[in-house]
């Protein structure tokens, strides 16, 4: 196990200088989520541990802050393991973060022109000489980087194929779907949903510079309502408020605007730590990544989509739905939605909740497109 008998190794892991490439700062104003840190570091550190485990949830929902708090509560405690920090966003920044390990490792032949720097760097972690390590591959989302196409012969191989294994490694993956979280580690799966009112406050309260105007309970609950719990809608909303030394009541205003202003309103970006300096922070764009990828791989998913972003939101029966060439193709659709967190099930009455803000995105998604009238 990763964690454990840290000290009956300790000589062998003396020649290791420990490795970390992390890019953050360590998030001070992060809160809670104990239950899901805490299971992370039990699956990591038991006697028959898993050596993958994906932290799966909706895009905003802060997989990534958790993956970081973890990075440096392992280095805190462990100073003899290596940490490595892969963004998996596309391949490019990938491969460059595969480098960068593999400069770290002084990995020989890495800068030759034929090398395959991921399989160099798998092959160098699978040694039992590479000593502890931990591999944090974070928006782990594009399943097609993962498996190779179609299982072709002729195809690249899938990176699924360049993961190192060693008894004294672990990879955890955040990811907005499920679908790819179970594909890469089975059932080691970690979810994490919206915050409760009192960790979501905490947040609001962190995130402001004035924190007198928490002091109109009312208001406070209603805005954390508005934005569904959902910690980076609550940081969005912190800096707009900030800037503009606007009250909890003005917001919520805005929030009460026409669709199109509260579009504009949710697409504001903004500065945060721990987040990529070339990935767009607003909520309302963070999910459009997502909607492409499903229009691309799940087309009927996408229609559903479409067709549940013009009835209300609540309670939509499954029998109101575009008919499907058949039972399965229509259960995947759903399956492919509900896996990015972006429908629920109601099992008593076969309906679907459309979570409230990917609601209002979907709409604006297809009103750029022009498909909504």
């Amino acid at each position: 196990p990763l964690f454990r008998s840290f000290s009956s190794t300790k000589s062998c892991l003396a020649v290791h200088k420990a490795c970390w490439t992390v890019p953050f700062a360590r998030n001070p104003r992060f809160v809670g989520r104990d239950y899901q840190l805490e299971r992370l570091e039990e699956m990591l550190s038991a006697e028959q541990q898993p050596s993958k485990v994906a932290v799966i949830g909706l895009g905003g929902v802060g997989k990534t802050q958790i993956a970081l708090e973890l990075a440096y509560r392992i280095r805190d405690r462990y100073s003899e393991c290596s940490i490595f920090w892969i963004p998996a966003t596309n391949i490019e920044s990938l491969q460059q973060a595969y480098l960068e390990i593999g400069r770290q490792l002084q990995i020989p032949g890495l800068e030759q022109a034929q090398a395959d720097v991921k399989k160099l760097v798998q092959g160098h972690l699978s040694q039992e000489s590479a000593g502890r390590w931990l591999l944090i591959f974070d928006n782990a989302d594009d399943i097609d980087m993962w498996i190779n196409n179609a299982g072709t012969k002729d195809g690249p191989p899938g990176l699924i194929d360049c993961l190192p294994q060693s008894n004294q490694g672990s990879l955890v993956f955040t990811t907005r779907s499920r679908k790819v979280a179970v594909k890469l580690t089975q059932q080691n799966v970690i979810e994490v949903s919206e915050m409760d009112e009192e960790l979501a406050t905490q947040v609001l309260n962190k995130s402001l510079i004035e924190q007198d105007i928490l002091e109109n309970r009312h208001d406070t609950v209603n805005l954390l309502k508005q934005l569904t719990f959902l910690p980076l809608a609550i940081i969005q909303a912190a800096a707009y408020i900030n800037e503009n030394r606007i009250t909890l009541s003005d917001y919520l205003s805005l929030l009460d605007d026409q669709e199109e202003n509260v579009i504009d309103l949710l697409s504001e970006d903004f500065e945060v730590d721990g987040r990529y300096r070339d990935g767009k922070n607003p909520i309302a764009i963070t999910w459009l990544i997502s909607f492409e990828q499903i229009r691309q791989r799940d087309p009927l998913a996408a229609e559903y989509l479409a067709f549940m972003s013009c009835v209300d939101p609540r309670d939509i029966p499954q029998s109101l739905l575009p008919p499907a060439q058949s039972r399965k193709k229509e259960m995947d659709a759903i399956g492919t939605l509900s896996a990015y967190s972006f429908v629920s099930r109601r099992p008593a009455n076969k309906s679907l909740d459309v979570h409230r803000l990917v609601h209002l995105a979907t709409r604006n998604w297809l009103r750029t497109e022009e498909s909504l009238a």
